[in-house]
């Protein structure tokens, strides 16, 4: 399965990318590059603010996934986005927070 985590290299996101990895996944992590995280060598990564959308925009239009795991929305028009973005080209988009 090719598996999207945005806010993939800390906490929940990065327990989760290692698991999905484990498990035989093919995973690409989005964040904005600021984390130096230890992530599996298969892992492919791609840089975007979501506090941007246009980078967002340039990071994701166009891609599909079979799921796509948010960890990172903390308001609706963050959600709101991927929504557009991903409209028609994802299996299940997935929100999962801490907040």
């Amino acid at each position: 399965m090719k598996v999207l985590v945005i806010g993939g290299t800390q906490f929940n996101g990065l327990a989760l990318v290692h698991e999905l990895v484990r498990a035989g996944h093919d995973v690409t992590v989005l964040n904005r590059g600021k984390s130096a995280a230890a992530l599996p060598d298969s892992v492919h990564r791609l840089v975007a603010d979501r506090s941007e959308p246009d980078t967002m925009r340039a990071a994701l239009g166009g891609t599909e996934w079979d799921c796509v795991q948010d960890m990172t929305a903390y308001h609706p028009g963050d959600v709101e986005l991927m929504i557009e973005l991903f409209r028609d080209r994802v299996g299940h988009y997935v929100f999962a927070s801490s907040t």
